[in-house]
């Protein structure tokens, strides 16, 4: 199995490949590129997993290269699941690439990390309520401190076992059939989303999940 990592610059996703990876990761540049990413073999209840740590992106359509090798890699490789690692204290911005993600028809795992930051900044995130409106698993993590390590590549390990996006060599073709058809209507919300309108869903989303320590009780997760 194959998991990429993939968050907007300085979210703790780094942090996270290198608490499980160690000083078994290599690095490698994109073909034709001088873009880099990291890679390494994990071990996920037991079995070998291909973990790849790629480069920070604010977004996935950008001029930026390494936004669109980012793209490019999570669009053409067998990845069985998506680790979306996102940085809880900004959320809404934050979302604007889950959305993007979403759209690439693969099981994603949203990360909120940093949550110890956020409920110090008074923050309270509904984790269920966001699952909920993203049809996806959402987990806490604090990266730097290891606690939700486990969980989300745990989850992660269940979304690529047992997702029909999971893609198998001799059957590539009708399991990308199976998932455009299973997602045309699950994820359409997300598909073909301008920039302004996912800042604004994004903003939407983000706005009854972050809520004021003073006015909410406390986090959902």
């Amino acid at each position: 199995m194959r998991f990429a990592l993939i968050g907007q610059p300085n979210c703790g996703k780094s942090t996270l490949f290198n608490s499980v990876a160690g000083y078994k990761a290599e690095t490698g540049n994109f073909s034709g590129t001088t873009v880099t990413f990291t890679e390494s073999r994990v071990r996920v209840l037991g079995q070998v997993v291909d973990l790849v740590d790629l480069p920070g992106s604010y977004a996935l359509d950008g001029l930026n290269p390494a936004e669109s090798e980012s793209r490019r890699y999570l669009e053409s490789r067998a990845v069985d699941a998506i680790i979306n690692v996102a940085d809880a204290s900004h959320l809404a911005q934050a979302l604007e690439l889950t959305f993007e993600l979403l759209s690439l028809n693969r099981p994603v795992i949203l990360a909120l990390n940093m949550i110890d930051e956020a409920m110090r900044l008074g923050l309270r995130i509904d984790g269920e309520g966001l699952s909920r409106e993203l049809g996806i698993p959402v987990l806490p993590l604090v990266a730097s401190k290891g606690r939700g390590v486990k969980e989300v590549f745990v989850k992660a390990m269940d979304q690529g076992k047992n997702s029909e996006f999971r893609i198998m060599n001799h059957e590539r073709e009708t399991r990308k059939a199976k998932a455009a058809i299973h997602n045309s209507e699950r994820f359409a919300v997300f598909h073909n989303l301008s920039a302004e309108e996912r800042h604004a869903r994004a903003g939407e989303l983000a706005a009854p999940t972050s809520l004021s320590a003073s006015t909410s009780p406390p986090s959902r997760f």
